[in-house]
């Protein structure tokens, strides 16, 4: 009987790796396609916030002008 309790316990665990190991490829598969985009938004999103910002607009907004200022600030704002 308590074989077939230490049976259930490892198929679980076996179950578990499994789900974990699919959560981590996602989750790396999710931060690669949130970089990209964060890339895109530095090179395209960047130059017209930074126009914006020297019109006068979000004065009060200390974020509001590095918010694509970088890959890292642009993936921060994304996951926002």
């Amino acid at each position: 009987r308590l074989f077939a309790v230490l049976k259930e316990l490892r198929r679980l665990l076996q179950m578990m790796g499994s789900c974990i190991k699919t959560l981590f490829w996602s989750l790396l598969l999710l931060l690669l396609t949130m970089t990209i985009w964060a890339v895109i938004a530095v090179e395209v999103i960047n130059p017209l916030v930074q126009k914006v910002a020297d019109g006068g607009a979000w004065e009060g907004c200390d974020r509001c002008r590095r918010s694509f200022s970088s890959v890292f600030m642009a993936n921060v704002t994304f996951f926002q």
